[in-house]
């Protein structure tokens, strides 16, 4: 018996890219046109996420909303049989609030979810999982000098647990009659740290950092046969979503044109295994074995005129799940994602839109349950507005 925990967003669920729950070409529609490299730029509502220092960049109070449309489809082949997941689309909206106290210092404030997995298989034995956390991040800057900015935040995390498969929790035996259903919701506190350092008049250099956080779960588990539920239990659990690790750098290579790039570390040893304490039933140890990864991110984004900019970019993450724990619910693949941008600038507003395409897989050879090919394809569609005020 395998469970993930989601996060409770407060108008919709969310699913999965690829490179473990991270979401590979990040948030926010500025930094998702890039490709996600935006740590030296986080010059919009994303920088609670991207790099808590970039809070200074906010010129005026700054109010933003964002709305990520996902589509994705994930598909698996292997052992005689194929599983392709529902069409769905997903919105996953962002909120941010940037106050500027003095000419030193930004108070920032953002609801948005850093990570996110998940897939649908209506007519398979691995029915459906969501995985996310939705963070509440409050945030300062403070600019040391006319080169180095700094700063810290605090994330108030939401979890929430939906899992709903075949049992296979006794060795490699799958009891199809045998079914699933576990919900549960948790809460976490993590930390941020960011900085930036404007090395020439051309080259900012950005750092940032966010903390792990370990979510307590508590939910209820069903057990249904031949879909007549016959016994359900409480449990309790937890979760620790990994640490990060940030390097970007971007470069005004012409009064027009700017370049970035990013590479994140994420960390995720601490996600070893999952260990229920039930009510009534036996406790159970759920072995995950997650693995750290790298990801590296490419932007570049050119001002076409005083109020219009152009943006693409490209991104690259590699798998966090190893073969011996993955399975058609939960695909995790090395892949790429490709994106484009537009942006419009007038007085006090900001308009951005942008599209991503992601495209992830693997071969799952040591996998017991479940070996054949994995593939996640997935397109995206961003919406933002901003306001200075």
């Amino acid at each position: 018996m395998k469970f993930f925990i989601i996060s409770v967003m407060f108008l919709a669920t969310t699913v999965a890219e690829a490179g473990g729950i991270n979401r590979i070409s990040g948030l926010g529609t500025r930094a998702f046109s890039l490709g996600g490299a935006y740590t030296a730029i986080a010059d919009d509502g994303s920088a609670c996420y991207y790099n808590v220092a970039g809070l200074d960049r906010t010129e005026k109070n700054l109010f933003q909303f964002e709305a990520e449309l996902l589509a994705p489809k994930f598909s698996f082949d292997g052992g005689g049989k194929s599983f392709r997941s529902e069409n769905t689309v997903f919105p996953l909206p962002t909120l941010s609030l940037h106050h500027r106290i003095s000419d030193e210092s930004v108070l920032g404030v953002s609801l948005y979810t850093p990570y996110g997995m998940g897939g649908t298989y209506p007519d398979s034995r691995w029915r459906k999982s969501l995985v996310s956390l939705t963070n509440l991040t409050i945030a300062k800057s403070y600019r040391v000098n006319d080169r180095l900015v700094i700063g810290a935040g605090i994330d108030f995390g939401c979890g929430q647990l939906i899992y709903s498969s075949a049992f296979h929790q006794l060795g490699d035996v799958i009891i199809d009659p045998l079914f699933v259903e576990n919900k549960g919701m948790g809460f976490g506190v993590g930390g941020r740290l960011g900085l930036l350092w404007q090395a020439t008049d051309n080259l900012t250099v950005g750092i940032s950092y966010s903390s792990p956080m370990r979510v307590k779960l508590k939910g209820e588990t069903d057990l249904n046969l031949f879909n007549l539920k016959f016994m359900e239990d409480k449990f309790k659990s937890s979760f620790t979503f990994p640490q990060k690790f940030g390097l970007g750098f971007a470069w005004q290579a012409t009064p027009k044109t700017r370049w970035s790039a990013d590479v994140y570390q994420y960390d995720y040893s601490r996600s070893q295994k999952l260990t229920f304490d039930f009510k009534t039933l036996p406790n159970i140890s759920q072995q995950l074995k997650w693995q750290s990864m790298w990801a590296w991110h490419l932007g570049v984004e050119h001002k076409l005129n005083e109020r219009w900019v152009a943006r693409a970019g490209i991104g690259w993450q590699d798998e966090v799940i190893p073969e011996s724990t993955t399975n058609p619910i939960t695909i995790d693949a090395p892949g790429y994602v490709y994106t484009v941008g537009l942006g419009y600038v007038k007085n006090d507003w900001s308009l951005d839109a942008g599209y991503g395409f992601v495209d992830a897989s693997r071969r799952a050879e040591g996998n017991v349950l479940a070996p054949g090919n994995y593939r996640a394809v997935i397109h995206a569609l961003l919406f933002s507005v901003g306001y200075k005020f």
